[in-house]
């Protein structure tokens, strides 16, 4: 019997540190992948068929409004600039939003950031009052077969933190991943 609830305690706490939505993965050092060397990918789905997230860290120099000229009137603004989401599938786009609003049509994943990957989201979207903000716009995402990210979780190759929509959206990432290596230093849920 005490080996049951031993076994029980260890299987939740093991639980309580697999990668969720709305947590960050944060590249280890010695990570040299050229797709995911220094960055923080916010994830933003997880279930039997593996993990997806988005690279909040790497921006590009191509404004929303040229790189995507069928959007919505309701959200071309020339302040934005799109970012690289991830190597997979760098023509689809993800929106993300921060704040407690989010339209119909979008995948919250934490208290205070929701995420858009369809068509119809982004018709809701553009119908909602505005302005947004916080909103950023993903070209890509990053993907893991079902076990590859607790592989490289397991390797040391990423780093596990929860992050909120003041830090996944802040204007300035060109520090980001330094930020949180060494605000998080010693404090991870994972490692």
């Amino acid at each position: 019997m005490v080996l049951a609830s031993a076994s029980l305690a260890t299987a939740a706490q093991e639980q309580a540190t697999l990668p969720k939505p709305g947590m960050a993965l944060v590249a280890a050092d010695q990570l040299q992948d050229g797709n995911f060397a220094r960055t923080v990918v916010l994830i933003i789905q997880r279930g039997y068929a593996g993990t997806v997230g988005i690279v909040l860290n790497r921006p590009t120099a191509s404004r929303v409004v040229d790189a995507l000229p069928d959007l919505p009137q309701g959200l071309r603004t020339g302040e934005h600039y799109l970012y690289r989401g991830g190597p997979l599938s760098p023509d689809g786009i993800s929106i993300l939003l921060g704040g407690q609003r989010a339209p119909p049509g979008t995948r919250r994943v934490s208290i205070d950031l929701a995420v858009i990957a369809s068509p119809a989201g982004l018709s809701a979207l553009a119908a909602q009052p505005g302005p947004w903000p916080t909103i950023r716009y993903f070209a890509g995402y990053a993907g893991w077969g079902p076990g590859q990210l607790e592989a490289e979780l397991a390797r040391g190759d990423w780093h596990l933190a929860r992050i909120d929509a003041e830090h996944a959206l802040a204007r300035d990432v060109s520090t980001m991943w330094h930020d949180l290596i060494v605000d998080f230093r010693g404090r991870w849920a994972l490692r």
